[in-house]
């Protein structure tokens, strides 16, 4: 059965499982090797042509990810041998050849189980989760089966994530251009807290 999905400021449990990159073929691959780092972990249902398209477009933008100082990590509900044998099929033949993040096997579902990523028939959402440097939940989206994500999309979360962490600044609706014009966290009178809102050159204070 579907179970809730992991939310925002829940603190991610760590991840065992077979993986498999571009170098190595099978290897244990655990979670929290990355602490110290930002994740964007993506979830891929099985016999899609999506994840193909999906898996080329962030391998040849992986290096974007990389230097924001993030990992991509991949994960699925499929048997080690049956995934390998797409790392080593060309994309003409339906395969992921040349892929640049690893891609972890859960073979019984309970990573994505526990993690709240399966359907009905427990196959893997198309799904995608942000972690912070410490791997609490920054961000989590389920999509539909058949439409791709957008890794212009998960880049500027990214941006905006990190710049939220850096700065302490409330990201404001109109990011990434404007994230550097963000929401200030100020002590008010009272000693509460207040956002500070920059608006034409004056600050307005609202709760």
């Amino acid at each position: 059965m579907p179970t809730d999905v992991i939310k925002p400021q829940e603190r991610a449990p760590d991840i065992a499982l077979t993986a498999f990159d571009e170098e190595r073929d099978l290897y244990e691959c655990k979670l929290s090797n990355f602490l110290g780092q930002y994740v964007l972990l993506l979830f891929f249902p099985n016999g899609n042509p999506v994840c193909q398209s999906e898996s080329v477009s962030f391998s040849h933008q992986i290096g974007k990810f990389v230097g924001r100082g993030c990992v991509v990590l991949g994960c699925t509900v499929a048997s080690p041998t049956a995934i390998l044998g797409l790392k080593h099929t060309t994309l003409e033949k339906g395969g992921v050849k040349g892929m640049r993040f690893p891609i972890l096997c859960d073979e019984d579902g309970s990573i994505c189980r526990q993690w709240g990523m399966v359907d009905r028939h427990g196959d893997a959402h198309r799904a995608l989760v942000i972690l912070d440097k410490e791997h609490y939940v920054r961000h989590v989206a389920v999509h539909h089966r058949t439409v791709a994500r957008s890794v212009k999309e998960c880049l500027d979360l990214i941006d905006a994530y990190k710049e939220n962490d850096t700065l302490e600044l409330g990201v404001p609706i109109s990011w990434p251009c404007d994230m550097h014009k963000g929401y200030t966290m100020n002590p008010t009178v009272s000693g509460t807290n207040s956002r500070t809102l920059p608006f034409h050159g004056k600050r307005t204070e609202f709760f």
